[in-house]
């Protein structure tokens, strides 16, 4: 895979499964079901955090 040919690739590849996870967390807890507008979805975004073991925000 490219990103292991890369210096930090594991590390980079790590925090994609890290930052998927947490975005499917977010979508299953927000009652996301496949084929729904995902727009609808995000209005419960500004009302809901989703929290584990790691302090690591969605967004970095």
């Amino acid at each position: 895979m490219f990103l292991r040919s890369r210096p930090g690739g594991l590390a980079n590849e790590s925090k994609t499964q890290e930052v998927n996870m947490k975005i499917n967390r977010f979508l299953a807890l927000s009652g996301y079901l496949e084929g729904v507008v995902l727009s609808d979805v995000l209005l419960w975004m500004c009302h809901m955090e989703v929290h584990d073991s790691s302090s690591t925000p969605l967004t970095s």
